[in-house]
C-alpha cells in the first residue's frame, strides 16, 4: 500500500513541469536525505514555499500545507519557527540571565579561545566567525584550523585575519585529516584559559560565551559546561524538530578548561564521533559532576548535506528528523568503551596515548572512522644546528618532537647541550667527536646505523634548525612518500636545473616553500634538505664522510639521488605552510654561502649530468612500471620539445 497523503500535501504533477534535476541543484538537503526530488517536494518542499522549476510558482499551495510539527514554542497559526526568534526566546527564559549579565561587569575576565575547523566552507565560515566576534564576552579570540579546503575558504579566513587584527587566527593544513585532528592543532595554538567549540556552518547567540563561562569562573571543581542546540533549515531559517524536540544537548556546544587536554589527552585520530569518545573519557576520568548541562539553547546548527551527522539523519513523515548511530559509529563506540574499561582511571595512560599531533592511531578503527593508520614504520629525523641559531632551534625541536619517533641531533661547535634537548627521543652527536667538519652533511651521518637497526625499513627525515615547521608536516610528507610507492625522495622546496648548468644560482627554477603555492606535485632535480623525507629502501647506503667538509649538502644529496636513479618530487603545499625562523644579523644562510662556490658546485653537478627533464627521465627508467607511470604524469605533457633550458629562458624574459 502506498503512503496515505496528508491533507494539504501537493502532488508534483499538479504543479506542472516539475524539474527534478533543477530542484536537486537548488536544494542540497534533498540528496542529503536520499529522497526522490518529486517525493521531497510533495512532502516538504511545497509547504516550505519552494519552487519546483526555474521561475515557477506554487506559493498558493503552501498556505494550505500542514505545519512540520506541533510546535511547542513560538510560531503563530502553526507556521514554522524562525531559528532567530527561537534563540531569542531561549535566552529570555534562561533563569540565570542576571548572573550572566553581572559577570560581564567584572574586570580582568579570563581569555576564551573559540576553536573552529573548516573544510570547503566558503559560504558559511564568515558568518560563523562573525557570530563569535559579536559575543558580549569581552576577552575572546577565534582560532580556525582549515582542513585543506579546495574552495575559497582559505581566502575568506585570510581576509578575516586582516579585518580583525589579532581576534582571528587561521591555520591551514596541507592534507585533509578530519575535524578532530584539526581541532587538536587549533587547541595547541590557543591562548585562552577556556576552549569553546563551534562549527564553521553554525552560529551562536551573542550571550553564549558569557553564559557558558559564568558557572566555570566561580567553581574550580567544574571542568566543562554545555548547552542545548537547535538545527535549522538554511533555506528558510525554520527550526527542524528532532523526534519531537527542537533543542537537545550537544557535544559541539562544549566549553572546557584548556588545561584538561594536557591532563587527559586530546581528541582521538578519527574522522567521526571523536567528541563522543573525548567526552566519555572526560566523565570517566573526572566524574559526571565535572560537566554542568545548562538548560538553554544558544547554538544554531545548519542541516547541510556535507555535515558529519549526515550518515545519521532520517526524515519522518511529519517533517521532523531523527538521528541514529551508523554501523561504523557503533563499532567505534564499542572499541573505545572497551578501552576505557581496560585502562581504568589513570590519566597518565590517556595523556601519553592521545597527543595533540599523533603520528599513528591508537588502534585500528573502521575505515569510515579512521583518520590515520595505527601501524606505521618508525619515523627517524635528523637535524644539525649551530650555536647562533639556538633560539630558532628550540622552536624547531618543540614542533618536531611530537611528529617523530627518534630525533638525531648533531651539535656543531656547541659549548654545552641545551636543556630543551632532554628527551628520550633525542640522540646527541657533537662535532668535537669527529675528525671531519661535517656541518650540514651530518644530517645523513646516522642513516646507515638506522638501516642496521631497522632492517624492515623506516621513514627518514632531515630538518634545518631555522625553519618553523607546521604541526602536520611529517604526516603530509609520509603520505607523499607512500603515494609514490616509497621510491622517491619528497620535499617542499625544489629546484629544476637546466640540462648542463654552469651557474647553479642562476640557471634554475625554484619552487620556494615560503613564497609559492604548489597545487600539484612537481618532479625536480634538487630538494632543500631542510624539507626532505624518504623511505629507507630508496638508498642502500649514504656515506656523508665521502662528501668531505660540509656546506653543500643539498648538492651532495641530489647528486647521490641522480646517480642512484632516485627521483625527487616537490609535493603540493600552500605558500607559508613552512616559514623561515628569525636569525641573528650576522648569520649567513647556506644559500648565500653557496653563491661563492659556483665553480665547485658546477664541477659536482657535471659529474652527474644530464639534469633537467632528461636527467629526471633517466631516473624514472630505473623504476618499476607502475611507479614510473605515476611519476611520468608529473612531467610536462610535451616534454620531448620542452627542454628545461628553453623553459628557463622564457621564464627569464617574463
Amino acid at each position: 500500500m502506498g503512503r496515505e497523503k496528508n491533507v494539504g500535501e501537493v502532488s508534483a504533477a499538479t504543479i506542472g513541469d516539475f524539474d527534478p534535476e533543477w530542484y536537486r541543484s537548488q536544494y542540497p538537503d534533498v540528496d542529503m536525505l536520499r529522497m526522490d526530488p518529486a517525493d521531497h517536494f510533495e512532502r516538504y518542499g511545497a509547504r516550505l514555499g519552494r519552487l519546483g522549476k526555474p521561475g515557477g510558482s506554487h506559493q498558493k499551495h503552501a498556505a494550505a500545507a500542514k505545519p512540520w510539527n506541533k510546535l511547542p514554542v513560538g510560531g503563530e497559526g502553526g507556521d514554522p519557527i524562525d531559528i532567530r526568534d527561537f534563540c531569542k526566546k531561549e535566552w529570555a527564559r534562561y533563569r540565570r540571565r542576571k548572573e550572566v549579565l553581572n559577570l560581564l561587569t567584572r574586570p580582568d575576565l579570563p581569555k576564551v579561545t573559540v576553536v573552529m575547523t573548516s573544510h570547503n566552507a566558503e559560504d558559511t565560515v564568515e558568518a560563523a566567525v562573525q557570530s563569535m566576534l559579536m559575543q558580549s564576552y569581552p576577552n575572546l579570540e577565534v582560532v580556525i584550523c582549515d582542513d585543506a579546503s579546495t574552495d575559497r575558504t582559505w581566502s575568506v579566513l585570510q581576509a578575516l585575519e586582516v579585518q580583525t587584527g589579532s581576534a582571528v587566527r587561521a591555520i591551514r593544513l596541507a592534507r585533509n585529516s578530519g575535524t578532530y585532528l584539526a581541532k587538536n592543532i587549533a587547541i595547541k595554538e590557543a591562548k585562552g584559559d577556556f576552549i569553546l567549540f563551534q562549527d564553521s556552518d553554525d552560529y551562536s547567540h551573542a550571550h553564549r560565551v558569557a553564559c557558558q563561562i559564568e558557572p566555570l569562573i566561580d567553581d574550580e571543581t567544574l571542568i566543562a559546561t554545555r548547552t542545548k542546540y537547535a538545527r535549522f533549515n538554511p533555506d528558510n531559517f525554520s527550526v527542524i524538530a528532532r523526534e519531537g524536540d527542537f533543542a537537545k544537548l550537544g557535544l559541539i556546544t562544549l566549553c572546557v578548561r584548556r588545561r584538561v587536554f594536557d591532563e587527559i589527552g586530546f581528541f582521538d585520530a578519527v574522522r567521526k564521533a571523536g567528541d563522543d569518545e573525548w567526552f566519555r573519557r572526560l566523565r570517566h576520568l573526572c566524574g559526571s559532576h565535572s560537566v554542568q548541562d545548562l538548560p538553554v539553547s544558544l547554538y544554531n546548527a545548519e542541516l547541510r548535506p556535507n555535515s558529519l551527522i549526515a550518515d545519521m539523519v532520517t526524515v519522518r513523515a511529519d517533517g521532523s528528523i531523527g538521528q541514529s548511530s551508523s554501523k561504523s559509529r557503533r563499532a567505534y563506540v564499542s572499541i573505545f568503551s572497551k578501552r576505557l574499561e581496560e585502562n581504568g582511571s589513570k590519566p597518565d595512560w590517556y595523556r601519553s596515548n592521545f597527543p595533540p599531533v599523533p603520528n599513528k592511531a591508537q588502534q585500528a578503527y573502521p575505515p569510515e572512522i579512521a583518520a590515520i593508520t595505527p601501524s606505521r614504520a618508525p619515523v627517524i629525523g635528523a637535524v644539525c644546528s649551530i650555536p647562533s641559531r639556538i633560539g630558532a632551534f628550540e622552536k624547531v625541536i618543540e614542533r618536531l618532537l611530537p611528529q617523530v619517533d627518534e630525533l638525531h641531533v648533531y651539535l656543531d661547535k656547541y659549548a654545552r647541550i641545551p636543556d630543551f634537548l632532554s628527551s628520550k627521543k633525542v640522540e646527541i652527536y657533537r662535532s668535537e667527536n669527529y675528525d671531519i667538519d661535517f656541518r650540514d652533511n651530518a644530517k645523513f651521518l646516522m642513516f646507515d646505523q638506522c638501516k642496521k637497526r631497522f632492517p624492515e625499513g623506516f621513514y627518514y627525515f632531515t630538518f634545518d634548525d631555522d625553519i618553523v615547521y607546521p604541526h602536520d608536516y611529517v604526516r603530509h610528507l609520509i603520505a607523499g612518500i607512500d603515494e609514490f610507492d616509497r621510491s622517491a625522495v619528497v620535499g617542499v622546496h625544489g629546484v629544476l636545473l637546466v640540462e648542463n648548468p654552469q651557474k647553479y644560482s642562476r640557471q634554475r627554477v625554484v619552487f620556494h616553500f615560503s613564497a609559492d603555492d604548489l597545487a600539484n606535485p612537481v618532479l625536480v632535480n634538487n630538494l632543500g634538505t631542510g624539507t626532505v623525507g624518504f623511505w629507507s629502501g630508496a638508498f642502500d647506503k649514504i656515506a656523508p664522510e665521502a662528501w668531505g667538509a660540509g656546506g653543500m649538502v643539498d648538492i651532495e644529496f641530489s647528486v647521490l639521488a641522480r646517480q642512484m636513479g632516485v627521483p625527487m618530487v616537490c609535493i603540493q603545499r600552500h605558500a607559508g605552510w613552512l616559514a623561515s625562523g628569525e636569525l641573528a644579523e650576522d648569520d649567513v644562510p647556506l644559500f648565500r654561502e653557496n653563491k661563492k662556490k659556483e665553480g665547485v658546485i658546477r664541477d659536482k653537478l657535471a659529474a652527474a649530468k644530464p639534469w633537467g627533464y632528461e636527467g629526471i627521465e633517466k631516473s624514472l627508467q630505473k623504476l618499476n612500471n607502475s611507479t614510473a607511470e605515476k611519476l611520468e604524469k608529473l612531467l610536462p605533457r610535451f616534454r620531448d620539445e620542452l627542454y628545461v633550458s628553453r623553459f628557463f629562458q622564457r621564464m627569464r624574459r617574463k
